[in-house]
């Protein structure tokens, strides 16, 4: 239960509108987690200044506040529960100003990719990165979780997209420094101490973004390798070419590439199923035509000796290439346990990596099946670990296997969905001690009183503040 004083206090400063509890909260859409809702309470601010008000209530009264955007996060770090309030972005104005010379946009917290990207579009410009949630996500939340997707080999991830920043912290304060410039060497960048903390450190309101231009008419096509140096070999010359711009690069091992696309009844979008590895690519021609295109194309594949290949001929057989890539909860609906895990490479341990890892699996358990797919530019991988029931008790030695000589080698158990609920303890087993001890130090600077979505990424004991 919430104090009633606590509950007025916040309808006087957002409104009786802007609040839901019991069945009205309850009837809204949790996203992927289902204990994104188990709060007392969600309100929803109409401005920065309402944001402030609402967490500095929340410090006064001892109450923890939940920032909330669409949803869409994989890593539990929007799950909340009784005693809390979730703030959401749903209300806070839309907001999308377009910079066409200087190629950035303004935008609220509550705006969606898929918004963005339109309104930039009608400029000849894109957001400049892309997820499969690109619907509902929003830019607060991309912010806030340091979003990826499959375009961070050349645009960056959403750390690198952001010049500009306006967040509330733990404790109230507004930062507005909404930068429309790249130098700004100003002292201590505070905006990317917020960018990807998760929401624990404060709640973010507006941002001003880079965009990139848009792409014209692709060619997608996807094509099968025997292994994993010949598919990079192809990716970095293709990347090289000078008639295009190269735009994706997913790749995707035998294993889920063949049962993916026979769930989805769509195995003739595999050239050669029986290669290791496929990987669908799409490329920009920058003289505006595909069919020019595919001499130089053509060049490139025989030079690399792939003779695998098969060219989208229209839009729906470039849609049936990205759903084989995209939709992997067909492949997980076979199985009844599924673990998932994201992580990232040096491209020179991809092939060898994904061998062992699926060979020590296998002796694990038996019934244990490892399907394998990623952005193969920047190396990384999403792993869906799955099999019978009795995998669910081998949580921890499958972790284990997954993240062995990960840090060792410079890569990292944990590339574009975040720490959340989900990976906190790995963070604490495998992240390095003394990050973690400046992090926690961060938390408590800006978060004394630990209100700001606790139980996330990490944990601060309020005393030692």
């Amino acid at each position: 239960m919430l104090d009633p004083l606590f509950v007025n206090a916040l309808e006087q400063i957002c409104g009786s509108g802007a609040i839901l509890t019991g069945n009205a909260l309850a009837g809204q859409d949790f996203g992927f987690h289902p204990e994104n809702l188990g709060a007392t309470c969600a309100v929803r601010p109409q401005s920065t200044e309402q944001v402030a008000d609402v967490l500095k209530l929340c410090n006064r009264f001892g109450v923890s506040a939940v920032p909330q955007g669409g949803l869409t996060g994989l890593a539990g770090g929007a799950v909340s529960n009784a005693g809390q309030i979730i703030i959401s972005s749903a209300r806070l104005p839309t907001e999308i100003e377009i910079d066409p010379v200087n190629r950035l946009a303004l935008v609220t917290a509550g705006t969606t990719l898929a918004a963005l990207d339109h309104a930039a579009r009608k400029h000849g410009l894109c957001a400049g990165i892309d997820i499969g949630a690109r619907d509902t996500a929003t830019i607060g939340g991309m912010i806030a979780t340091n979003a990826g997707g499959g375009e961070a080999f050349r645009n960056g991830i959403m750390r690198n997209r952001v010049l500009g920043l306006e967040a509330v912290s733990a404790t109230g304060i507004i930062m507005s420094d909404l930068k429309r410039v790249t130098k700004a060497n100003e002292g201590i960048d505070i905006k990317q101490v917020f960018i990807g903390s998760e929401g624990t450190l404060g709640f973010i309101t507006r941002a001003v973004l880079r965009l990139a231009p848009a792409p014209g008419i692709c060619c997608t096509f996807i094509a099968s390798f025997s292994d994993t140096i010949t598919a990079l070999n192809m990716f970095h010359a293709l990347n090289a070419m000078p008639s295009a711009r190269l735009l994706r690069a997913e790749i995707m091992w035998r294993d889920y590439a063949v049962e993916t696309a026979k769930a989805l009844n769509l195995q003739a979008v595999l050239p050669a199923p029986d290669r290791s590895v496929h990987v669908a690519f799409e490329m920009d021609p920058l003289n505006g035509s595909v069919d020019a295109f595919l001499d130089p194309l053509a060049e490139q594949l025989e030079t690399a000796g792939c003779e695998d290949v098969i060219v989208a001929q229209n839009e729906r057989e470039r849609n049936n290439i990205w759903m084989v890539r995209e939709d992997s909860w067909a492949l997980e609906k076979m199985f009844s346990h599924n673990f998932w895990y994201d992580v990232s490479l040096p491209h020179s341990m991809l092939d060898g990596y994904v061998t062992r890892t699926k060979d020590a699996l296998q002796k694990l358990h038996p019934s244990i099946r490892t399907f394998v797919m990623g952005h193969l530019g920047d190396g990384n991988l999403h792993l869906t670990i799955s099999g019978t029931d009795e995998i669910g008790e081998l949580h921890d030695a499958i972790s284990e296997i997954v993240y062995q000589g990960l840090a060792a080698s410079g890569a990292s158990f944990s590339a574009e969905h975040g720490i959340g609920t989900d990976k906190r303890s790995d963070l604490g087993r495998y992240g390095d001690a003394g990050k973690l001890q400046i992090m926690r130090m961060i938390k408590s600077a800006l978060d004394p009183n630990g209100i700001m979505n606790p139980g996330k990424v990490i944990t601060i004991d309020i005393a030692e503040t």
